[in-house]
């Protein structure tokens, strides 16, 4: 597998902006992360304008509208367009997902690129219960131990037993 590093001190520098050429009333901004490894330069987010109103719900169907309509030197991967083959997998708003499966209306509007953290995202007083930073303390019990196996066997009664045998037989099957 190759492995790319990025330039030492790299910082993501703002890239290119693409406007939308004519009126529409449905434009979606979608920031790409793009960045060279032959150039030598620091990688760059560049922002295109897409008419949702001319293209796909997907956001797959939105990078194809700007690789031929917009921007052709943008590359991507892509294969069975149906969430199976796994080739579009990408991070979209800082979570990896398939872009062929990902609605293009679920997109957040371009903010930025999100810092990648770890486990779900949370607000400050949703971490800590709304207590302001102090905790109940939690109390560790024990668990009771069960024996392994009985210490005697688990007979049926004589009516339980008389109810188990007088089942209805089963019917042939022609």
């Amino acid at each position: 597998m190759v492995q790319f590093a990025l330039p030492k001190n790299s910082t993501i520098q703002k890239g290119e902006y693409f406007s939308l050429q004519g009126e529409s009333k449905n434009i979606k901004k979608v920031n790409v992360y793009r960045w060279n490894p032959e150039s030598g330069q620091n990688p760059r987010l560049d922002t295109y304008e897409v008419d949702m109103d001319n293209c796909g719900p997907m956001v797959l169907d939105a990078l194809i509208k700007i690789k031929n309509e917009i921007d052709s030197t943008l590359t991507f991967r892509r294969s069975c367009r149906e969430g199976i083959c796994g080739s579009c997998a990408m991070n979209i708003d800082g979570s990896n997902t398939l872009a062929c499966t990902k609605s293009a209306k679920e997109m957040l509007p371009p903010a930025g690129r999100p810092a990648r953290r770890r486990g779900p995202a949370r607000r400050r007083d949703d971490a800590d219960g709304g207590q302001g930073g102090r905790r109940a303390p939690r109390v560790h019990l024990p668990r009771r131990r069960r024996p392994a196996c009985p210490a005697r066997r688990s007979t049926l009664s004589p009516p339980d037993r008389d109810r188990h045998d007088r089942r209805p037989p089963v019917p042939d099957l022609p």
